[in-house]
């Protein structure tokens, strides 16, 4: 009688654990997962075997990764605004290190394949109408963009074991985080009024193509070595996006516009006035009003197609309410 396959995925705790475990085991995955949080309660199924760990740490992966088929890397210091300068020496141990030792630890315990969860952030600053694609050069700016690419070389370059790289556009879902998870809450309550013209371009993917993205890198066996953007929806202008999330709320989309210009003044003048403590950031101003535009087709040329609408995927972040508090790592 054959077994089923078996995944590890490291830091489930996160924003996308636990759909990728719902997703794994649905699809035939034994599931067991790795972090240093214990799961809270309810958060993944009662019968997924959790191991405690930091993932710099060999001998606490050695018992997770026994007879693991598949390894998801999850676990990560997440993006950090304005991070403090202690905080670049975390991120090389937990994005760089860590992800060299779990690739490492994977091959010894023989597994088959890695798939790595990276980040758009690795080609730096983008603002444009042209699709970044995977032969644009990563230029990170920030200290998680770069420990993220750093990451990248450390598992590719890992002996013994297939690794699949996956940099993950915005992904959003309930209990997401970021921006637009703030955007959410304020459309939810009628606080938020529209910024700029609206038809600038962004790039979102669903936290459950996500999921499926990633059985599909484990699967299939064109994809080993590579590196992919995961883009859900690509290029949809701000208007629609606004749009679908008005809509998911019960809303109407208003009709009154607050200028771009405007917009980025009062940020700019708030941040000097009251520091961090003011709502309103330049740089989410300046990212909500520019193109950044992401191209996906090299994954979806392989036979990856998103499945989840922007209508569909706005609507169950609205019925899902107020997201947990936020962690910082997966």
């Amino acid at each position: 009688m054959s077994h089923p396959p078996t995944a590890l995925i490291t830091g489930a705790t996160g924003s996308i654990g636990p759909t990728l475990a719902a997703h794994l085991r649905a699809a035939g995955y034994a599931v067991r997962t790795l972090s240093r949080h214990t799961p809270p309660p309810g958060l993944l199924p009662p019968d997924v075997p959790h191991f405690p760990g930091d993932v710099t740490d060999p001998a606490a992966l050695a018992p997770a990764l026994a007879g693991a088929d598949v390894v998801f890397h999850l676990a990560a210091l997440l993006h950090v605004e304005t991070p403090a300068p202690e905080l670049a020496t975390e991120y090389e141990r937990v994005n760089v290190i860590g992800t060299r030792t779990v690739a490492e630890a994977a091959a010894r315990a023989g597994a088959r394949r890695l798939v790595l969860f990276s980040t758009v952030k690795v080609y730096g600053e983008v603002s444009g109408p042209e699709p970044v694609t995977e032969a644009t050069p990563p230029r990170p700016t920030s200290a998680y963009g770069r420990s993220k690419l750093a990451g990248e070389a450390a598992a590719l370059g890992a002996a013994g074991i297939e690794t699949v790289v996956l940099r993950l556009s915005a992904v959003y879902g309930p209990g997401l985080r970021g921006s637009w998870g703030r955007m959410t809450r304020a459309i939810r309550r009628g606080w938020f009024v529209p910024i700029g013209r609206l038809d600038n371009r962004r790039c979102l993917t669903h936290v459950a193509d996500v999921a499926r993205a990633a059985l599909f890198a484990a699967e299939s066996p064109g994809l080993a070595g590579g590196v992919y953007n995961l883009v859900g929806h690509e290029g949809a202008t701000l208007r629609a996006i606004l749009e679908a999330m008005y809509a998911a709320a019960g809303r109407p989309l208003p009709p009154l516009r607050f200028p771009a210009w405007a917009a980025l003044s009062g940020a700019w003048l708030g941040e000097r006035l009251l520091g961090q403590r003011f709502p309103l950031k330049v740089d989410a101003v300046r990212h909500l009003v520019e193109d950044e535009v992401y191209s996906g087709a090299a994954l979806r040329a392989l036979g990856f197609t998103p499945a989840v609408s922007l209508a569909e995927g706005w609507r169950g972040v609205m019925e899902a309410g107020q997201p947990a508090p936020a962690r910082r790592e997966r």
